[in-house]
C-alpha cells in the first residue's frame, strides 16, 4: 500500500498474463522475489521449480504455486494493507479524454502522469 508503488503496467498477451499480473501484484502488496536472500527470502530452490513469486515467471499451471516465502511474507504483511479498504480519493487521478477504441502503446501509458 505504498502510494508510490500502487499500480503494475501489464501487457495482454493471452492467459500468460495472468502469472505476470499475479507476480507483479504481490510485487505491489511488499512480496519479493523467491531466492532474494538480500530481503531475507532464502527459497532459492521454489524459485527454480518455477513459484510465482520466482525471478523470471514460468507461466505454468503444474509448477506456478506460493512458495513458503511468500506465504509467509503475506502473512506477516497482511495486516498493513489497510489501504484495500479505503475508497478510493480520486484526488490526483489522471483524466483522459479517450473513446474505447482509443489506445495507448506501453510507452505512452509509462509516460502518464
Amino acid at each position: 500500500c505504498d502510494p508510490k508503488r500502487s499500480c503494475a503496467l501489464n501487457r495482454d498477451e493471452g492467459l500468460t498474463s495472468a502469472f505476470i499480473i499475479a507476480h507483479e501484484t504481490a510485487h505491489i502488496l511488499g512480496l519479493s522475489h523467491d531466492g532474494d536472500k538480500k530481503n531475507g527470502n532464502d527459497c532459492n530452490v521454489e524459485a527454480l521449480e518455477g513459484s510465482v513469486m520466482a525471478p523470471m515467471v514460468s507461466a505454468t499451471f503444474s509448477k506456478f504455486y506460493w512458495s513458503q516465502c511468500s506465504k509467509r511474507e503475506f502473512r506477516k504483511n497482511v495486516g498493513k494493507w489497510i489501504c484495500l479498504l479505503n475508497s478510493p480519493s480520486g484526488l490526483g487521478d489522471i483524466v483522459l479524454n479517450a473513446t474505447l477504441q482509443t489506445s495507448f502503446t506501453m510507452d505512452e501509458q509509462c509516460r502518464m502522469e
